[in-house]
């Protein structure tokens, strides 16, 4: 029997408990407002028995594991703790975990409303999952309970960005482990973990969870989003293990017509039976599925060159020391902020969402500010593997730095080491001493949809307005 639910007005530590947002069996989970820093939080809120160190342990391990990893995909941790239940004295305390709070649903809200979401919308969706697990595994964590309930649809983070999918964030990590760690069954040799989502030799043997039953989960995900069934069904929780060990898998497209060629095979690697056959790494996974999101865009034939367009005005997008401008089939960057992972994910992102309209392939121009710091070893390997996914669509990419002597010189030298990292054909970047030359470069490749020379210039001093800063040149 779970406990009652706190009541609005009710305070753990700083924290005053506003609404009850959902409840699993770790806990239930609460809006609530930061009484000394101010703004909304989400605090994850277990009750414990006298004496029950297992519980407490948990969620230390859940902040531990998810304190570990920083990545824009996974939901951020701001702390935890241990307080006394007033309402219940003497029986035990109140375990508190603070985190993010993400305005949205969660993506098994998602398929119980639409049901099948189509190949190119899924990937799109989950791709920021893939990330994160994958970033989760790099840190030596292995999440466990990977599925749609755990995934959070953040519609905060598409604001000013015209049909952009929500982005999805993973949470939970109660379930988490350490790579180091062995402790993947309790005390009475059950496995731990959602039996639909478990891969089978950790529902089988009881086998240590690791990066592939991760994989696996993934797998789960990705074929529940696409066909709007989950893969095995049983009535009870032991029919339903027992399918998963011994079951015939149905393959995704012998449950939902017109996918594309190929797919299924990907999806069937990533849930085989036998670990060792499927993909090396959830990033490998991933890989795999890009060319099913290029393959799903709307074809477009391009218009005769004769027939020149007249683009539409601008989109700004800014977020946080970064500003972006769409114009045609040009993508205009400004930095003035540090290079972190979450604005270089956002960055892409949108230059991934953007591409699709344009078959011959898009204009970007970069311009970096003296106040954009370098990026840090993960933030420059996530540049270098983006970077080769919008290469291919990318007629030609200039980069810019404004002001000169050493500050030129440390941008130029980023940009040739990221395109000795990246494949030949894909190595299209450029670099500039000024605006208007690398404005140039963009011109002399230009299409029937690409923005004149004074629209282009225009687009970026309307960046440098919307970030507040002045467009001289820096000595």
């Amino acid at each position: 029997m779970r406990p009652p639910l706190l009541s609005a007005g009710f305070r753990v530590d700083r924290y005053l408990l506003l609404q009850h947002l959902g409840s699993g069996g770790s806990g239930a989970v609460y809006r609530a407002l930061d009484t000394v820093r101010g703004g909304q939080v989400a605090v994850k809120i277990g009750h414990l028995p006298p004496g029950s160190a297992a519980s407490r342990g948990r969620f230390v391990r859940e902040a531990r594991a998810a304190g570990e990893v920083q990545h824009p995909g996974v939901v951020r941790i701001f702390g935890h703790g241990v307080e006394e239940d007033r309402s219940r004295a003497g029986q035990g305390g109140l375990a508190f975990l603070v985190m993010e709070l993400v305005e949205g649903e969660t993506l098994a809200s998602l398929l119980e409303r639409e049901g099948p979401l189509g190949v190119r919308r899924a990937i799109e969706l989950l791709l920021p999952v893939f990330a994160a697990v994958a970033e989760i595994h790099a840190c030596g964590v292995v999440h466990r309970d990977i599925k749609p309930a755990n995934v959070l649809l953040d519609r905060g983070a598409s604001e000013g960005l015209r049909r952009a999918a929500p982005r999805a964030k993973l949470a939970d990590f109660g379930l988490s482990r350490f790579v180091e760690e062995s402790s993947s069954v309790t005390e009475s040799g059950v496995a731990l973990g959602t039996p639909q989502y478990m891969a089978p030799e950790v529902t089988r043997y009881a086998y240590e969870a690791n990066e592939l039953s991760d994989q696996y989960a993934l797998g789960v995900v990705l074929y529940e989003c696409v066909t709007g069934i989950k893969p095995f069904r049983g009535e009870t929780p032991y029919e339903l293990m027992h399918a998963v060990v011994t079951g015939t898998l149905a393959a995704p497209s012998e449950v939902t017509s017109g996918l594309p060629r190929g797919f299924d095979s990907v999806v069937l690697r990533a849930m085989n039976r036998q670990p060792e056959q499927r993909f090396d790494s959830v990033q490998d996974f991933a890989d795999a599925l890009l060319p099913f999101v290029d393959a799903g865009a709307e074809p477009r034939a391009a218009p005769p060159v004769s027939e020149k367009r007249v683009a539409a005005p601008p989109e700004i997008l800014v977020n946080d020391g970064l500003a972006i401008a769409l114009h045609g089939d040009v993508f205009v960057a400004l930095w003035q902020a540090p290079a972190r992972m979450d604005l270089i994910v956002w960055q892409f992102d949108i230059a991934e969402r953007f591409a699709p309209r344009f078959p011959q392939g898009i204009l970007a121009l970069i311009v970096l500010l003296p106040s954009s710091a370098p990026p840090d070893a993960a933030t420059s390997v996530e540049c270098v593997r983006r970077l080769k996914r919008v290469g291919p669509v990318t007629r030609r990419q200039a980069n810019v730095a404004v002001g000169g002597g050493l500050w030129q010189t440390v941008v130029h030298s980023v940009v040739s080491a990221i395109c000795r990292h990246m494949l030949v054909r894909n190595a299209r970047l450029t670099f500039s001493a000024t605006i208007e030359g690398g404005i140039q470069q963009l011109v002399e490749r230009a299409g029937v949809e690409t923005p004149s020379l004074a629209a282009l210039e225009e687009d970026v001093a309307r960046l440098h307005e919307a970030l507040g800063i002045e467009q001289t040149p820096l000595p």
